[in-house]
């Protein structure tokens, strides 16, 4: 009987101090980048370097409004696009359990991603 107290108490508190966005949703997502030069993109995240590459990942917090920023190699132009941040529909469950809304607002899991696939026009007159 005690055995069976400990697991439905080790359940209880595990229900209890969880919530459904941080635990559904995923923290990184991978961000692709297409552009309309045909050399590589030097990639930016909130003006941190992040290689040369055509996708990055992105850790979502949703706190922020995060910046990515591509660079043409050759000319040296740089775009910033804002990313799209959107609501998280799991978070809607936190709100039967307890803290869950806590944790998910400490997590930033209330939001994520909403757009993962961005374009990149660099203007026709810097190439030439």
């Amino acid at each position: 009987m005690k055995k069976m107290m400990k697991v439905m108490l080790i359940g209880l508190l595990t229900l209890v101090f969880t919530s459904c966005g941080t635990m559904m949703s995923r923290r990184t997502e991978l961000v692709t980048v297409n552009s309309n030069v045909d050399t590589k993109v030097k990639l930016y995240l909130n003006y941190q370097p992040m290689g040369n590459s055509n996708a990055i990942y992105v850790a979502s917090t949703g706190w922020r409004k995060d910046i990515l920023m591509a660079e043409n190699t050759d000319t040296g132009e740089k775009v910033m696009v804002p990313l799209d941040y959107g609501f998280n529909g799991w978070f809607s469950g936190s709100i039967f359990l307890p803290f869950g809304v806590i944790v998910d607002l400490v997590t930033g899991s209330v939001t994520d991603l909403g757009q993962t696939n961005y374009y990149v026009n660099f203007s026709e007159e810097v190439k030439k």
